[in-house]
């Protein structure tokens, strides 16, 4: 999440405010222990956002009795309508694996047909289409995973797999990113459901707004805002950064060491399949630097995957950094940088960083060594040999 760390100059709360999307969340949980949603509810208030109920508490037992799914995606339209709000606006937060189903699916495009009423009692269902029954490779390929963690053991995914990188179990998120409303289904611990869901959560103690909005936002296919500095924005790249991305690759010397973009219809084949791979399953990735004030873009950095010298059984964490031409020497890389470290310390939970420099780019080497990166003894020499630097996250910032 965006911390208040990371807001300098400004309102932390009308950042926050500033850069959030969703406007609704739709409650249908009921029976929490006292004070499970203290801290969403105030950041609710907060942040101007309504949450709108499907059913009244009190009232919920008689008036769920004999109501589908359907019935009560209709009651999600209407409340939502009454409160002024287009449904790609909101959230919905149910503990009904039925409804959550029919919600997620709804906006993944797939017609889900209930066979009798007994199935309709026991979620069973068969979709008309066939390829929603079949595994993507390039999704098995990357695992099935993001960065959002673990807040104290109340998220899970609906399918769930170790990373051979990480070590840490991370939640798989819808494949597809359609508008519509996300669905957040709430599963009671010991009851376990194969579930799709948008995110699947076992409490609400340290889930917050952001929180929400940043599953709002991979549902409808938004950039995720990572963090602010004094000076900048790093938010994830979209499509139309393309222009000003070709801009800052035209900068003389940029690309003396670094790969330039492919030509522009390659280019945009591949953000896309970024944006719905590396983001979607890592939750973190290469990110765009933008002036706070401007929106300019000044160059990119980020978190990379690099193959270390035992091939696929190894990867480390590389950070990389690239600013525009005319804003070198003015202190933004160092900038940006630190506080992607203290965000991958704190907010990913990564241990090490790596950088990989070619011994000519010495801007890149004075960088890496004023953030506290130590020259190690390997070398990359599969291409070229690069310099090898690494830092400890928990000892290693300066």
């Amino acid at each position: 999440m965006i911390k208040k760390k990371y807001m300098e100059n400004m309102s932390a709360d009308d950042l926050i405010r500033k850069q959030l999307t969703m406007r609704a969340v739709v409650w249908d949980v009921m029976n929490l222990k006292k004070g499970e949603t203290d801290k969403l509810e105030r950041e609710l208030k907060i942040y101007d956002i309504c949450r709108v109920r499907l059913f009244m508490e009190k009232e919920q037992e008689d008036q769920m009795a004999g109501i589908g799914c359907l019935e009560k995606y209709e009651e999600m339209q209407r409340v939502l309508s009454e409160a002024g709000f287009a449904e790609k606006e909101a959230v919905l937060v149910t503990e009904d694996a039925m409804l959550v189903e029919y919600v997620h699916q709804q906006q993944e495009g797939i017609a889900a047909h209930w066979t009798d009423a007994a199935s309709q009692q026991t979620g069973a269902a068969h979709w008309t289409d066939a390829a929603s029954q079949q595994t993507d490779a390039a999704v098995q390929k990357e695992g099935s995973v993001c960065a959002e963690k673990k807040k104290s053991g109340c998220i899970r995914a609906s399918f769930e797999e170790k990373s051979a990188v990480r070590g840490t179990t991370y939640v798989k998120y819808a494949q597809e990113k359609n508008s519509g409303a996300a669905a957040v289904y709430y599963e009671r611990k010991g009851n376990m459901e194969n579930v799709s869901a948008d995110m699947i959560v076992q409490g609400f103690e340290e889930i917050g707004v952001q929180f929400l909005d940043r599953i709002h936002k991979r549902r409808n296919g938004l950039p995720w805002n990572i963090l602010y500095t004094s000076r900048t924005c790093v938010r994830e790249i979209t499509l139309s950064d393309l222009d000003e991305l070709y801009e800052l690759y035209e900068g003389d010397g940029i690309t003396d060491y670094t790969e330039p973009l492919f030509v522009r219809e390659k280019e945009e084949e591949y953000t896309k399949s970024y944006i719905s791979y590396m983001y979607r399953y890592y939750g973190y990735g290469m990110w765009v630097v933008c002036d706070r004030v401007s929106g300019k873009l000044l160059g990119r950095a980020g978190i990379e995957h690099h193959d270390g010298e035992n091939g696929e059984d190894e990867v480390l964490m590389e950070l990389g950094y690239m600013i525009r031409k005319e804003y070198q020497s003015k202190g933004y890389a160092t900038e940006v940088c630190k506080a992607i470290l203290e965000y991958a310390c704190e907010e990913l939970q990564m241990n090490q960083l790596h950088c990989f420099i070619h011994p000519k780019n010495y801007a890149s080497i004075r960088v890496a060594e004023k953030l506290g990166f130590l020259k190690c003894d390997s070398a990359d020499g599969r291409r070229e040999v690069m310099l090898h630097y690494s830092i400890e996250l928990n000892s290693g910032l300066k």
